[in-house]
This record gives C-alpha cells, sequence and structure tokens, in this order.
C-alpha cells in the first residue's frame, strides 16, 4: 500500500511539473518574423525599419529597488535629450527574449530601460525602471548626466509585462506619458489609465484575444487606438517587422511631438485605421496630430 501510494505522488508531481512545463512559453523558441502582408503605410514602413542611432547596452542594479535592468540607448547620445521608455517582459521573459525590439526602440533616440524580471505583471519593475533613469539623469558621474527627457517617458511590454505596463500607468502619478500594452491579458482593465495608450494585439493571438484589449479600449478615456495586426499570434506580435512600426511612431509623437508620426492616428483618413496590415483598428480623444 505504501508502495502504490508513493508511485501515485510521483506520478501526480510528475504530471504537475510536466504541466507548468508545457504551459511556460517558450518565447525564445517561438518568436518568428511576421509573414509576408500587403503594403503598409508609408509611417509604419518609416519607423519599421532602424532608427539613424547606433545602439549601446549595458546591465546594471538598481540600489533604489535592488532589481537588476537591461539598458539600451544611442551610442552617441548628442546633444538632444533622450525620452525614456521602460519595457516589462512577457512571462518568463528577459530583454534578451526581446533584444531586436529593444535594440529598435533605441534607434530612434530612446533611452531604454528594461527589467531582468520574468513576472513584471504588478508593474513595481517596470516603474522602477523609468524612477531609476530619472535618477540618473541628475547623478553625478552617470552616462546619463543631463541627458534624458525626464519629463517624457513610456511604457511598453508584452503580454504579462503588458498588463504590468497599464499598472505601472497607472501608479505612476503621471509619470508616465505613453502606453503601449502588446498582446494584453483580458483580466487588464483600461480604467483609470493616465496619458495617453496604444493597445497592440494580432488577430491570430489565442493565448491573450485581441477581444481583451478592446474591452480595455473601450474602458480607456485618455486619448487611445487600437489594433491588431493580421495573422499575427501571441509569439509574433511584439517583432519590429510586425506591430513596431506603429508602436515608434506613437513614442515619436507622444514624447517627441513628431506630428509627422502623429498622422498614422489623426487627421480625416488616419494611416493606421486604413492600413490592410491592420484590423479592428479605432481611436478616440485624439485630436489634432500634435504631442498630447
Amino acid at each position: 500500500m505504501r508502495l502504490a501510494r508513493r508511485r501515485l505522488g510521483a506520478i501526480l508531481i510528475g504530471t504537475l511539473v510536466g504541466l507548468a512545463t508545457f504551459q511556460a512559453p517558450a518565447f525564445a523558441a517561438s518568436f518568428h518574423p511576421v509573414p509576408a502582408a500587403p503594403a503598409g503605410g508609408t509611417i509604419e514602413s518609416k519607423y519599421a525599419a532602424n532608427g539613424p542611432n547606433a545602439v549601446s547596452t549595458q546591465r546594471i542594479t538598481d540600489p533604489a529597488s535592488g532589481g537588476a535592468f537591461a539598458l539600451y540607448y544611442p551610442s552617441n547620445m548628442g546633444s538632444a535629450k533622450l525620452p525614456i521608455i521602460t519595457w516589462g517582459n512577457g512571462t518568463g521573459g528577459t530583454p534578451q527574449t526581446y533584444d531586436p525590439l529593444l535594440r529598435h526602440i533605441a534607434s530612434w533616440g530612446y533611452a531604454v530601460v528594461a527589467s531582468y524580471s520574468p513576472n513584471t505583471g504588478s508593474g513595481r519593475e517596470i516603474l522602477a525602471g523609468a524612477k531609476y533613469m530619472v535618477a540618473q539623469n541628475s547623478a553625478e558621474g552617470s552616462p546619463f548626466n543631463g541627458k534624458l527627457d525626464t519629463a517624457n517617458i513610456g511604457a511598453t511590454g508584452h503580454s504579462q509585462g503588458a498588463s504590468g505596463v497599464v499598472a505601472a500607468n497607472k501608479a505612476s502619478g503621471g509619470l508616465i506619458k505613453a502606453t503601449v500594452p502588446i498582446g494584453l491579458p483580458g483580466f487588464t482593465t483600461g480604467t483609470g489609465v493616465t496619458g495617453s495608450i496604444f493597445y497592440i494585439g494580432g488577430t491570430a493571438d489565442t493565448i491573450c484575444p485581441p477581444q481583451g484589449q478592446l474591452n480595455a479600449y473601450a474602458q480607456t478615456t485618455v486619448p487611445a487606438a487600437v489594433g491588431s495586426l493580421v495573422g499575427a499570434t501571441h509569439f509574433t506580435e511584439p517583432i519590429v517587422t510586425g506591430g513596431g512600426g506603429y508602436q515608434v511612431a506613437w513614442m515619436e509623437w507622444k514624447l517627441k511631438g513628431d506630428s509627422a508620426a502623429g498622422a498614422a492616428f489623426t487627421g480625416a483618413t488616419p494611416e493606421l485605421t486604413h492600413n490592410p496590415r491592420w484590423a479592428q483598428q479605432a481611436t478616440k480623444n485624439l485630436g489634432a496630430a500634435s504631442a498630447s
């Protein structure tokens, strides 16, 4: 009897371990470029290409939160101050999982801070990253001293990290000005979001179906946009050849005041809402193509 119980216990433990392993997303092995699609808009194409800056990286530990972060930033920061982008990983992910996208954003002239935490849904690590960079802007001896635009901070993340950036937005007290969640889980609400927000998903996402982000968009009262990349799954949404063009355009508009980038979302015929690569598109409260 004891032997039988031991065998049953071993079987149950093995089953649970197997289920846990099966349910954990294998991010590094699952990401693939989005297949060829109908030609998109000119604004999307412009920002889907790499920006003009070479990118440097480093790993740091934040003394305030104790968290580890990867930094991505232009190798030559020049005289123009860089807006800050804080990133949230999907479950089990790290900055290396999203390295092409983070480099892509930085190449357009942003200081990107990405937590190493594989569980960023609370938003704490994401907000801590933003606060670390704000502190670096006035830290003596920091390479970022006086180089950052601390009045213009964005947050973007994928899956659990998408919930995390929404949570960080709500807890930031207005510090986070522009937010871009990608593949938002359905339990996340848009109520209480501040600044501006652009929800990105994929029409073929079966893990976090687009209806979740559509519900959050409907609850959002601040300037907002929503769109689902046609054919994209949960693991192709954040790749640069997928949502990266409009993701950068949103930040260029909202954090740098680039009205040309803003034309993707505003005007009589916003590019996003007429782009055959996208579905379930909508915008609201955006006004003219000027920063807000």
